[in-house]
């Protein structure tokens, strides 16, 4: 079995595939900036999902993923509807 980990971070995202022995397999990160917005920073959700879409892709082109967890930011929500 093999596990993967991902966390969804401010400047950056990250996966790493474990084995079910502890062994890293695979392990990729991506930085992504703010969208700048009447003076304001904001996380910008579209490029975050680009970014982990593509590092699950290449993990699964080689690797079996058996499961995964998902760490993110803090207190944070994104809105799914207007």
């Amino acid at each position: 079995m093999n596990y993967l980990c991902i966390d969804v971070g401010t400047t950056c995202c990250k996966c790493q595939l474990f084995s079910q022995g502890g062994e890293i397999l695979e392990y990729f990160s991506e930085e992504y900036g703010f969208l700048k917005q009447d003076g304001k920073n904001y996380i910008d959700t579209k490029k975050i999902w680009t970014c982990l879409k593509g590092m699950i892709k290449k993990i699964a082109q080689s690797h079996e993923i058996s499961s995964f967890c998902v760490s993110s930011l803090g207190e944070s929500f994104v809105l799914l509807d207007k």
